[in-house]
């Protein structure tokens, strides 16, 4: 079996305020081959230095069981099934496509520049199949699984966020989830994972809940009569105006945004042009450039009910004067098309 690695890394710093869950994918044409583990359960080994004794590592300690918190939060999660059970320690220290999945806080040979902490997965790039996937964390950054202080990292947290590359998820834009491409010290509220994670996980592992209990929102953007490649469509929930969910253009425009909750959504739609960046994901999403557009509202509301795909009935007008924002140059903007809808293009080129 031909395997390539492919590299998610967490890096230092906290920035910006993106939307999106993104699947890890391969390939380079307009459809991408989608990473998963087609055994939905799996299991892990972890160095047996990872303790209290670590020299990196703060007094009382016990970074064994922040990783398996890590894991477990995902394992948690109602809409999607997935297990990686702890399998034991190994003396194994490297990362490497050796079969097996490793937990490391000791691996000196990677280069990490700057990086927390680093998931390796080895697929087959035709299949998207996981065959092994590891974890290794700074050995040279400080680490405690306690009340971090200024400098130091939470385990749990960042293990919580590499649970999720290693289960195939590429980086969120969203920067309270859990697979925001950025971390800070002496915190710990990404321990929790936040809707789009849950989303993301369900996409990739769903359940059979996944679609009775939550809507799916579909369709295409468009830019000057081209497909948007990489714009984040973003569902912000009414009323709160929490972005609940959302997802990334494909090559020929398309989005699927599974896992909504019920309610009313406000769509739109925005460049991943910093602070997150096309350099913050990975595989089919560096096959092309990103499109660059303005960020574009969405003139229909989207009501979904459970089991309801959304973009292709049920929108409604949105009140006179919403839907739409200014913007000085009108034809840079993206347009909308669902299928069924005929309120596709809520600011035409004009």
């Amino acid at each position: 079996m031909r395997r390539t690695a492919i590299v998610a890394a967490l890096l230092l710093g906290v920035v910006g305020t993106l939307h999106a869950y993104t699947p890890s994918a391969s390939g380079t044409g307009v459809t991408p081959v989608f990473q998963r583990w087609f055994n939905i359960q799996t299991s892990y080994l972890v160095n047996d230095q990872t303790t209290a004794s670590l020299p990196n590592m703060a007094a009382g300690s016990d970074p064994l069981t922040a990783v398996a918190r890590g894991f477990q939060a995902w394992e948690d999660v109602g809409p999607a099934t997935i297990i990686a059970n702890f399998a034991g320690l190994t003396q194994i220290t490297n990362a490497a496509s050796d079969g097996n999945n490793v937990v490391s806080f000791v691996d000196q040979s990677f280069s990490f520049n700057g990086a927390l902490a680093v998931t390796l997965r080895f697929i087959n790039p035709s299949t998207g199949q996981v065959g092994s996937a590891d974890i290794i964390f700074n050995p040279n950054i400080s680490w405690s699984t306690r009340d971090p202080g200024q400098g130091v990292f939470d385990v749990q947290q960042v293990g919580t966020h590499e649970a999720g590359h290693f289960f195939a998820l590429d980086h969120s834009g969203l920067m309270n989830a859990t697979m925001y491409a950025t971390s800070g010290s002496q915190a710990q509220f990404e321990r929790r994972l936040d809707p789009d994670d849950i989303a993301g996980l369900s996409d990739t592992y769903p359940r059979d809940s996944l679609t009775t209990d939550y809507g799916t929102i579909t369709g295409r953007v468009t830019r000057l009569g081209a497909n948007v490649f990489g714009g984040q469509v973003v569902a912000v929930e009414l009323g709160s105006g929490r972005p609940v969910v959302s997802a990334l253009t494909l090559r020929d425009g398309t989005y699927q945004i599974r896992g909504v909750p019920p309610g009313s959504y406000q769509l739109y739609v925005e460049p991943l042009d910093q602070p997150t960046s096309q350099g913050n994901v990975a595989g089919y999403w560096q096959s092309q450039t990103f499109t660059l557009f303005q960020s574009t509202i969405h003139g229909p509301l989207i009501e979904i009910e459970a089991g309801e795909t959304g973009g292709r009935r049920r929108h409604r007008r949105a009140e006179s004067g919403a839907g739409t924002e200014p913007a000085p140059d009108r034809s840079a903007r993206a347009r909308w098309r669902h299928p069924g809808d005929e309120l596709a293009d809520p600011d035409p080129p004009g």
